[in-house]
């Protein structure tokens, strides 16, 4: 509930344990903000009410550095003159 957002889903996450870190693959996401395709709004989480209550989101407010959310890009740096 609350605000508006978007309705593409761009990765899911199912929990499966007590303190399991969890990825998402959002390259088409992260590629749209790039070439100007898409607006950076950020991202929503949305619960699917399937996690049987015990899921645990955590925001870059939370205490402990190890429970705060990352996001990890990898990128490569063309070189003039070398093949594609």
């Amino acid at each position: 509930g609350g605000g508006e957002y978007a309705d593409t889903v761009y990765g899911t996450l199912l929990p499966v344990g007590d303190k399991t870190q969890l990825s998402a693959d959002v390259t088409g996401l992260a590629l749209d903000w790039l070439s100007g395709a898409s607006a950076n709004h950020g991202l929503v989480m949305l619960a699917t009410g399937t996690d049987g209550g015990d899921a645990k989101w955590f925001t870059r407010e939370e205490g402990t550095v190890e429970r705060r959310p990352l996001l990890h890009i990898d990128y490569l740096v063309p070189v003039q003159g070398t093949c594609n």
